[in-house]
C-alpha cells in the first residue's frame, strides 16, 4: 500500500496519493511512513492546487507524536510556524532539530531560517560566513529559506547575491542573477530585474533570455508590443538547443537540462499569442502537444500547449475558454522541479487562472490561487504583490475590511520600493488602506 501510494506520489497524481495515504493511516494509525508522506503530500502540492502549507501541519504533528525526534518532521513544521508568523514556534522546532541533528548540511539552512525569521544580526553574519564557504546547493537552500519562509527578500537577496560570487561556476553565477532578478521584481523592480538578467547573460551566454522572456509575459507588466516583439527575436536567436548541460549538483541548477528547445517552443507560444499572432502560437502548441521524453518535460510540455492554447481563445474573446483550458493543467509536477524553476512552477498559468475566476464572479476560488504564490518558489514571488492586491480588492467588495487591510499593506510593503511607473499603484493602495481605517474608526 505504501509503495502503491508513493508511486502515485513521485508521478505527479496528487490526488490519488493524498486518497491513499489517507486510507493507509485510516486503518493503521501508528504508521509513521504514512503520515510522514501525506505530510509531504500536502505540504509540497497545496500551493500549486490554491491551497496552503498550513493544511499539512496535522500530519506532521501525528508524525512528531509518534516519532518526537523526526527531524524532517521539525524542518516542515518550522517553515509552517515561519508561514503563520509564529517566530517563537520557529524558534523551538529549530533548537529541537539542531539538537536531535547537529550535523550536515540542513544545520545551515536552518540556522538560516531562524535567523532571518528572529531578525538576529549576529546569526545572520555566521550563517552568511558559512554559506559563502558552502556548497552550490546549500548556498542556493539558504537563500530559499530566507526568501520564502523567511519573507525576507533583502535576506535572500544577500544569500542570493553569494552564488555570484567569483569563486562560483559560471552556471551557478548565471542562476544567483537570474535569482535576483525575481527578487527584484518581487518588488516592483523591473528594471533592476533586467539588470540580473543581462548580468547573468554576461555570466553564461543564454542564461538570461528565457528567464527575461518569462517574467515579460507577467500580466501587471503590460509591456508594448514592440517590446514584446523584441523578445520574441531574442527568443527566435537564443541557441536553445545548443544548451550545454549542468555540471553542478542538485536540482536547482539542473531542472531545465535537455528541455531548452521544449521552453523555446513555449515562450515563442505565448508571445506569439500575446502579439495577437494567433496562427503561429498554434503552430507552438502542436510542438509542445508532439513532444516525447522524460514522463516529467512530456507533463509541463501538455500544460504548456494548454496555457498558450488558452491566450488565443482569449484573443478570440472566449474568456470562459481561456479558463476552461488553464484548468485542464494538471499543475502537478515533482516539487523538487517546482521549486527550481518559473517553467515548472507555472505561475503564470496560476495567476492568470485567478484572474479569470474573479471575472466569472467564483471569489472565493480566486482568492484561493491568488494565496499559492507566497509558500513555494522564490521564483512565485514575482506575482506576490500583485496577488495580495487583487485579494485586498476582492475583499474590500466583500466587506471584510480588516482582511482586505492586511493585503494592502502587504502589497506597500512590498513594493515599496518600486519602479516610478508602478507608483500609482501602491499610492492607490495606500489610500484604499486609509479610507478602510477611517472607516473602522467610525465603526
Amino acid at each position: 500500500l505504501l509503495l502503491e501510494a508513493f508511486r502515485a506520489f513521485i508521478t505527479g497524481e496528487v490526488s490519488e496519493a493524498e486518497r491513499l495515504y489517507r486510507g493507509i493511516v485510516g486503518t493503521h494509525p501508528d504508521e509513521v511512513e504514512a503520515w510522514y508522506q501525506l505530510g509531504e503530500v500536502l505540504f509540497h502540492y497545496n500551493p500549486r492546487l490554491g491551497k496552503s502549507i498550513v493544511d499539512s501541519r496535522w500530519a506532521w504533528e501525528r508524525v512528531l507524536a509518534l516519532e518526537p525526534e523526526h527531524v524532517s518532521a521539525l524542518v516542515h513544521m518550522a517553515v509552517i510556524a515561519a508561514s503563520e508568523g509564529n517566530d517563537d514556534e520557529v524558534d523551538e522546532l529549530v533548537r529541537r532539530a539542531l539538537e536531535i541533528s547537529p550535523e550536515g548540511d540542513a544545520v545551515v539552512w536552518m540556522q538560516a531560517l531562524r535567523a532571518w525569521v528572529l531578525g538576529d544580526p549576529i546569526e545572520q553574519e555566521s550563517v552568511t560566513n558559512r554559506v559563502r564557504q558552502s556548497s552550490d546547493f546549500v548556498a542556493a537552500r539558504c537563500a530559499w529559506y530566507v526568501a520564502v519562509p523567511s519573507r525576507d527578500l533583502e535576506g535572500a537577496g544577500a544569500m542570493a547575491q553569494l552564488l555570484t560570487e567569483p569563486s562560483r561556476s559560471q552556471e551557478v553565477r548565471a542562476l544567483g542573477h537570474v535569482w535576483l532578478a525575481h527578487l527584484e521584481m518581487a518588488q516592483g523592480r523591473w528594471r533592476a530585474a533586467q539588470d540580473q538578467f543581462a548580468a547573468a547573460e554576461a555570466a553564461r551566454s543564454g542564461s538570461g533570455v528565457p528567464y527575461r522572456a518569462l517574467m515579460s509575459l507577467a500580466p501587471f507588466l503590460d509591456l508594448p508590443n514592440n517590446e514584446l516583439a523584441e523578445l520574441r527575436d531574442a527568443v527566435v536567436e537564443w541557441p536553445a538547443d545548443a544548451a550545454p548541460r549542468s555540471t553542478s549538483a542538485g536540482a536547482y541548477f539542473s531542472v531545465d537540462d535537455g528541455l531548452h528547445g521544449q521552453l523555446r517552443s513555449y515562450l515563442l507560444g505565448l508571445l506569439s499569442a500575446r502579439l495577437e499572432d494567433n496562427e503561429s502560437a498554434l503552430r507552438q502548441a502542436e510542438g509542445l502537444e508532439g513532444i516525447s521524453g522524460r514522463p516529467e518535460a512530456v507533463e509541463l510540455a501538455r500544460d504548456q500547449a494548454l496555457s498558450v492554447r488558452a491566450y488565443v481563445a482569449w484573443n478570440d474573446g472566449r474568456a470562459a475558454k481561456m479558463l476552461k483550458k488553464l484548468e485542464g493543467a494538471r499543475l502537478t509536477g515533482l516539487f523538487e522541479l517546482t521549486v527550481s524553476s518559473p517553467f515548472f512552477s507555472q505561475a503564470y498559468e496560476r495567476f492568470q487562472r485567478a484572474q479569470l475566476l474573479e471575472a466569472e464572479g467564483r471569489v472565493d476560488d480566486a482568492l484561493c490561487w491568488y494565496s499559492s504564490f507566497a509558500e513555494q518558489s522564490v521564483f512565485d514571488l514575482v506575482y506576490l504583490g500583485p496577488a495580495h492586491l487583487r485579494s485586498a480588492e476582492l475583499l474590500e467588495r466583500l466587506g471584510q475590511r480588516q482582511e482586505a487591510a492586511h493585503h494592502y499593506e502587504r502589497f506597500i510593503e512590498l513594493w515599496s520600493e518600486c519602479d516610478p511607473e508602478f507608483r500609482p499603484r501602491v499610492a492607490a493602495a495606500e489610500e484604499r488602506l486609509s479610507a478602510l481605517g477611517a472607516t473602522a474608526a467610525v465603526d
